[in-house]
């Protein structure tokens, strides 16, 4: 406004500098050179950000709050999320909210990225897991690797949650065949004939390997129950 050669009285440059520290994005609108009056936008914040956050930094995570936004905007959201303002990086582009990214991951760190909007396309796709809200755009829906189909930032939570009990189910399963292989193979093959006369025909083999793999596939459905 002052470049376009309109005048600003320092109590109105006061104001807006003090509405910007309230974590309000602050517009001046003028006409005829003549500055008319202020307008102030500020986004709101989803219900359950802040149990999210709180929840996540519980679990031994660190949450960061990656913005385009001005920097007092950003620290006037993280202080009702509970991120500290060492963990704010504001006033980015979408290409540098990428090589954040990137800076963390080479600095040996597993990083996922929450967004839903155009700009976070390009840091969903560095992050080694892109989480989209289904709210958000489809270029966010389509370059991130989840998509939360409530459209609720605490899914985020049970996504994680599903994602570790679906990895313990493998490694059980995992586990389950190679014990049944280790202990059933060598019986089949006559191992324990010669000492305790114990031998696997092959239709018993048979039916252990039906058991075996009936009890794979009911431990991995076990995960449906939980997700209900």
């Amino acid at each position: 406004m002052i470049a376009a050669g309109v005048t600003i009285d320092p109590p109105i440059l006061q104001q807006a500098e003090q509405l910007g520290k309230d974590g309000k994005s602050v517009i001046f609108v003028a006409q005829d050179l003549q500055l008319l009056g202020l307008i102030t936008v500020t986004d709101t914040l989803r219900p359950e950000a802040s149990d999210t956050i709180q929840a996540l930094q519980n679990q031994g995570l660190r949450v960061m709050l990656l913005t385009g936004d001005r920097l007092s905007v950003a620290k006037s959201i993280a202080i009702q999320v509970g991120i500290p303002h060492n963990q704010i990086i504001a006033e980015v582009l979408p290409q540098e909210k990428a090589d954040a990214i990137a800076k963390l991951q080479q600095n040996g760190h597993c990083v996922a990225m929450v967004g839903d909007g155009i700009n976070d396309a390009i840091a969903l796709a560095q992050a080694d897991v892109g989480i989209a809200l289904k709210g958000g755009t489809d270029v966010a829906s389509e370059t991130a690797g989840i998509v939360l189909l409530r459209d609720r930032l605490s899914d985020v939570l049970a996504a994680l949650t599903l994602s570790r009990m679906t990895l313990r189910t493998i490694y059980v399963n995992l586990g389950w065949a190679m014990i049944y292989n280790i202990i059933a193979i060598p019986v089949a093959a006559g191992l324990l004939l010669p000492i305790w006369k114990i031998v696997l025909t092959p239709g018993q083999a048979g039916i252990l390997m039906a058991v075996s793999s009936i009890t794979v596939v009911g431990n991995s459905i076990l995960l449906r129950y939980w997700a209900r």
